[in-house]
């Protein structure tokens, strides 16, 4: 799939994840799969991508334990993905862990996703990771190193 279409259509699923739309989301994060599908499967970068918007979606819709689940379906190709798309994921793993409770987990994702921004070259999606990341230190009230990160 060309880069520009790519883009495109990863742009529609982060919108439809932050309108909580996800019947909609669904279909296009299948039709992306889908059309990724190479010899290798579904590339790493574009799994990790599409199980982070779903959890987004997962998240506006205070469903946390499906987030996390569907984000722990794709840890294992970490390592294959580019360092914005793993600090992405940990970014979203602190989120999900926060929501049902589990800070000690909240703070080790979200600490893992600095480490990992913290190499990656500035980027808008970088960007918006680290912010994340400040919010949820926020709501474990951490509240001097959410300062440091926001």
């Amino acid at each position: 799939m060309p880069e520009d279409r790519l883009a495109e259509r990863l742009a529609q699923a982060r919108r439809l994840a932050s309108e909580t739309r996800l019947d909609r989301l669904e279909e296009v994060l299948a039709g992306l799969r889908a059309d990724a599908v190479t010899d290798g499967g579904v590339p790493a970068d574009l799994e990790v991508e599409l199980a982070v918007i779903r959890a987004s979606a997962l998240l506006n819709l205070e469903r946390p334990t499906e987030a996390w689940d569907g984000l722990q379906a794709v840890r294992g190709r970490l390592d294959e993905a580019p360092l914005a798309a793993q600090g992405r994921f940990h970014s979203m793993s602190g989120g999900a862990a926060h929501w049902f409770g589990d800070t000690d987990t909240a703070i080790e994702e979200t600490v893992l996703a600095l480490v990992v921004l913290s190499d990656a070259p500035p980027s808008i999606e970088r960007a918006m990771a680290t912010a994340s990341c400040g919010l949820t230190l926020a709501y474990c009230r951490l509240f001097p190193l959410a300062a440091e990160v926001l």
